[in-house]
């Protein structure tokens, strides 16, 4: 119980500070272990008495309804109904945002931190459990060799989730990729969009540092739950955007 209650406290701070200003740090969501000394029915009874205001507007606050998932929604590589509707929701956001197109966008396998959205109700809760990192949006802008390289590292990690605008084929070793219904084309410039984390050098990620960018200023958890409220239905297909065979 403890435990719990320590829990829903470091989730309303969280969001408290989301509604006031920008947070660059990470919500821990780690398990500690307390040693509490006397009566520890005696010690939950006064925290639980402590907090039982602001956990009961927590509650409420999480367990909002934001809408439906049609049905069940696993993490899996290469491609995933979970992965398409969170890079679908990353790119949709970017050219809003910046009101142009984007040429795709990329959420990294490791931020997505459960293995399914089960088909029904998508409670708040549920988008932060998802997604309980403060990572933001960065739109890169890559060159042909550079997008070719991304996409490389992204093979050698047996895919990860990207939009609807990419199609990735790596065949018995040949690699073919098409943006926007067109080839890769090694002379222009592409828009990427993806996690701050990936765009600062994570998952191995350091040949993206110093490339050109625009930061955006929209937590990718709140984009998820924006997403959601405005879709109502979620009802993603599997569509061979990632395809490896070797």
């Amino acid at each position: 119980m403890f435990k719990n209650l320590l829990f829903s406290i470091v989730m309303l701070f969280c969001l408290s500070a989301n509604s006031c200003k920008r947070v660059l740090h990470k919500v821990s969501t780690k398990d500690t272990s307390y040693q509490i000394k006397g009566n520890s029915a005696m010690v939950d009874k006064e925290v639980e008495d402590l907090i039982r205001p602001y956990k009961t507007d927590l509650d409420l606050v999480m367990n909002e309804v934001l809408g439906v998932s049609m049905q069940d929604m696993p993490k899996r590589k290469p491609e995933s109904l979970l992965g398409n509707w969170m890079a679908d929701a990353i790119q949709e956001h970017a050219e809003k945002t910046l009101g142009k197109q984007i040429s795709f966008a990329v959420q990294n396998y490791g931020g997505i931190r459960i293995p399914i959205i089960n088909k029904g109700p998508i409670t708040r809760g549920k988008i932060f459990e998802l997604m309980p990192f403060d990572n933001t949006i960065e739109v890169l802008n890559l060159d042909g060799k550079q997008v070719e390289t991304f996409i490389r590292h992204m093979v050698e990690r047996n895919g990860w989730p990207v939009s609807h605008s990419l199609r990735v084929k790596y065949l018995n070793g040949i690699l073919d990729v098409e943006i926007n219904e067109e080839s890769l084309d090694y002379s222009k410039e592409y828009l990427v969009a993806v996690p701050d984390y990936i765009a600062n050098g994570g998952s191995d990620c350091n040949f993206l540092l110093g490339t050109e960018r625009e930061i955006l200023n929209a937590l990718i958890r709140n984009v998820l739950v924006d997403y959601v409220k405005n879709k109502g239905n979620l009802d993603p297909k599997i569509e061979g955007r990632f395809v490896i065979k070797n």
